[in-house]
């Protein structure tokens, strides 16, 4: 009778375990928080999220979001196949030193979301530009100045719906061994702004990655439900 009584009591309790972990698990990655994007600054390693740049990456042809999407692609392409720098069209295209997995999926038009002087609506404050996530997204561009900057590619898969990101209002083109580069810029003089960004949805809808967090809480949830498959035996 004393061991039914206990067991009738341990079995719930493993449930409540095992629910609990796997609702970390779900909590986190649902989690909308703040982020603040950067440039990569004259540093391959120092660009928060960023895939990499593209400069001058102009809209001459094609318009804002089919000029972008081809951007963000080709520096995709780049990451898949360990190219760290090309150019074509005019562009200079670098990658980030930023590792995000194995591979990465590409950009669609399908769902993007443009803003610009005349659509959208941007969102500045004089350092950083203010960008609301309606839902989850792959990639973000952002577009300085025409001709005379160039464009950031962030990779944004991990961070939830609702989330605020921030990124430079400003950046100009490095020189010398900073050639090929933006650099962030802000205060007095501050050029060049931005001029538009774009969201991309994944080509492959169900390739979004985890985010170190989610994946850490991952492992703690399967290594309960593990100790409790083993205790149960």
């Amino acid at each position: 009778m004393k061991i039914s009584f206990i067991a009738a009591i341990v079995s719930p309790l493993r449930f409540f375990i095992a629910a609990a972990a796997i609702g970390l698990l779900v909590t986190a990655r649902a989690h909308a928080s703040s982020y603040t994007l950067t440039t990569l600054n004259g540093n391959l390693n120092s660009g928060s999220w960023s895939l990499g740049e593209v400069i001058p990456g102009d809209y001459s042809a094609g318009g804002q979001a089919v000029v972008d999407e081809q951007n963000v692609n080709v520096l995709v392409g780049m990451y898949n196949t360990s190219v760290h720098s090309s150019s074509g069209g005019g562009n200079t295209y670098t990658l980030s030193g930023t590792s995000f997995g194995p591979s990465l999926p590409g950009a669609t038009l399908t769902g993007n979301i443009i803003a610009n002087g005349t659509v959208g609506g941007m969102s500045f404050d004089g350092t950083w530009a203010k960008i609301v996530l309606a839902s989850t997204f792959q990639y973000l561009i952002g577009k300085y100045d025409g001709p005379n900057s160039g464009a950031e590619v962030w990779d944004i898969g991990g961070i939830a719906a609702g989330s605020t990101i921030y990124i430079p209002q400003f950046a100009k083109p490095g020189s010398g061994a900073q050639a090929g580069e933006l650099i962030m810029t802000s205060g007095a003089g501050a050029k060049y702004q931005m001029t538009g960004w774009t969201l991309f949805h994944s080509d492959q809808p169900n390739s979004v990655p985890d985010g170190g967090s989610t994946a850490l809480l991952l492992g703690a949830a399967l290594s309960v439900i593990g100790l409790l498959r083993r205790q149960a035996h």
